[in-house]
């Protein structure tokens, strides 16, 4: 068994099959779920339109020509006059895929799995924040004609630098959070007595030799003198 995840609009429904399940049946419980009609609809994996006609009666593995069961994530569309050819480069990397003119750049950030970052995108040399823009709004007319928008979509660097930033404070924070707890004082202002207390004994012991060498010295000297005098 495998997941086939279908992509529609908004809407993500996954369907259990086989490889050698005919491709129409596999939509035909799609449709049924999502409460379509199921010829009214184009059904695209990997960019490649998928074949329903029922007198063909082909089966997802001739169609995919895979024996890969991991889950296969199939696009549908409406109208296939109304979809565009759509470049994306995130991260390095280059993405082609089909999507209809009124999906939104966030709809788009999810099929490249760039989470929740804060990102923008560069269209048409123009920078757009908006993410909730369907792609057909940023296309001009030369992206109209041909059907095709190229997206460079980023990270917001801005953004990362303030993570950083908050990072250094919560850091800084949480030192100064050591600092003022009780136990920690306590432990510390036990340390400095003991300390003060080692020194006040080291203190004691040496002048308690030093009035014992005083002492001794002062008696000899007593006793040469009285010896010279005698």
């Amino acid at each position: 068994m495998i997941n086939a995840v279908f992509k529609y609009k908004e809407n993500t429904i996954i369907i259990q099959c086989n490889l050698d399940e005919k491709m129409r049946d596999i939509c035909l419980k799609f449709a049924s779920k999502a409460q379509i009609n199921i010829d009214t609809k184009n059904y695209l994996y990997d960019n490649k339109p998928l074949s329903i006609n029922a007198n063909l009666g082909k089966t997802f593995r001739e169609q995919i020509n895979s024996n890969d069961t991991s889950d296969k994530e199939i696009i549908v569309l409406d109208d296939l006059d109304k979809e565009y050819n759509l470049k994306v480069l995130y991260d390095g990397e280059l993405k082609e895929m089909k999507l209809e003119e009124g999906t939104t750049l966030r709809r788009i950030t999810s099929f490249i799995n760039a989470g929740r970052k804060k990102l923008y995108a560069l269209v048409n040399g123009d920078i757009v924040k908006d993410m909730d823009k369907p792609i057909n709004e940023l296309a001009n007319q030369a992206n109209k004609e041909s059907k095709e928008i190229t997206l460079l979509i980023q990270r917001d660097s801005l953004a990362e630098e303030d993570k950083e930033e908050n990072k250094e404070e919560n850091k800084e924070e949480n030192v100064e959070q050591l600092i003022k707890n009780p136990q920690v004082e306590e432990i510390d202002k036990k340390n400095e007595e003991e300390e003060q207390e080692f020194i006040i004994y080291r203190t004691s012991e040496e002048a308690g030799k030093f009035l014992i060498r005083s002492y001794v010295i002062l008696l000899i000297q007593y006793l040469c003198i009285g010896f010279l005098f005698g």
